[in-house]
């Protein structure tokens, strides 16, 4: 029991984790974009 709650909960860290990487993808993603278009500001 103890080693499944460990593993669940190491599941849920993965998610979160691989989550937040997503996003920081898409927000550097966007940020270069507007860089690039040069006329929108961040």
């Amino acid at each position: 029991m103890h080693l499944f709650s460990f593993k669940s909960k190491l599941i849920s860290v993965l998610k979160l984790y691989s989550f937040t990487y997503k996003e920081g993808l898409n927000i550097r993603f966007k940020f270069r974009l507007h860089a690039g278009l040069g006329k929108v500001k961040f």
